[in-house]
This record gives C-alpha cells, structure tokens and sequence, in this order.
C-alpha cells in the first residue's frame, strides 16, 4: 500500500512538473517570437536589400563578389551571432530546437554567399577554361545547399506552427 501511495505522488508530481515545463515553454516561446526574433527578422530584411543592391551591380562580377564579402557576410555572421547567443538563453527544448533550425538556415546561408563570391570572383575576365571549370562546380555546391536550404525551412515553418497551435494563447 504504501509503495503504491509513492508511486502515485511520483506520478502526480511528474504530471504537476509536466504542466509547469509545458506553462515555461509556452512562455519562452511567446518571448522568443515577440522580442528574441525582431532584431533577427530586421537583420534578415537588410540582408534582403543588400542582395538585391547586389544583383543590380552593374559593374560586373568583381564588383558583386567584393559586395558579398565586405558587406552581406559580416551582416550574416552579426545574424548568426545573435542566434547563437539566443540559443544560449532558452530552456525549453522546444525552443531550442526551433531557433536551431534558424541557426542552420543562417550557417547554410552563410555559406552559400561565401561561394557565390568564390563564384564571382572566378568569374571576374580574363576567365580561363580552368576558372569556367571551377566555378560551374561551385555554383552546382551552391545549389545543392539552397536546396537543403529549402529543406530546412520548410522544416522550420512546420515546426513553428505546430508550436503556435501548441502554445496559442498561452504565455500570456
């Protein structure tokens, strides 16, 4: 009796501790779409103006593969920067996990416009057979990494609706 007495106050107190975890996720995740995601979402939208100024270059590949690399990618690292430093704040797994699948969105970002200024500057005439080569198996990297890209989006996007369903009206 008394065994049975203790295993039903563990249980009580894992469900009891369950609903606290689930009332603390519900929190953090409302602060983290509130306030840990603006400055992420501003320095997303600057990333966006930057690489359409970048396409409109009109002075040719040197001058977009030198764009990339004095401008988008130190913006990119600040972006990943902060990421990181969110993930170091939260406590829910929940969360974790979502602003995890921000970080490899922003690493694999990071990474394609570091080969798209490779690309770029191999692309800058005189261009050689060699350099013509070298650049088109670039870009094919390029691809194969937007494509995870995609991916990892998607992936991101469903999660984070399940966690509003989850979490809606909740945290407040």
């Amino acid at each position: 009796m008394r065994k049975q007495l203790l295993f039903i106050c563990v249980i009580a107190s894992a469900v009891i501790l369950a609903g606290c975890n689930n009332d603390i996720a519900a929190k953090e995740f409302k602060s983290y779409n509130d306030e840990d995601m603006e400055p992420l979402e501003e320095n997303a939208y600057k990333l966006q103006n930057m690489k359409a100024e970048m396409e409109s270059l009109i002075q040719g590949t040197e001058a977009k593969g030198e764009y990339i690399q004095n401008n988008m990618l130190s913006l990119l690292e600040e972006i990943i920067t902060e990421a990181e430093e969110i993930q170091d704040r939260l406590q829910s797994e929940e969360v974790k996990k979502l602003n995890d699948l921000s970080i490899q969105q922003l690493d694999s970002t990071h990474e394609v416009f570091e080969k798209l200024a490779e690309v770029f500057n191999l692309q800058t005439p005189p261009v050689s057979d060699q350099d013509q080569k070298k650049s088109e198996e670039i870009y094919s990297e390029v691809q194969t990494i937007s494509s995870d890209i995609q991916e990892i989006t998607e992936e991101h996007d469903q999660y984070m609706s399940e966690l509003e369903d989850k979490y809606n009206g909740k945290g407040d």
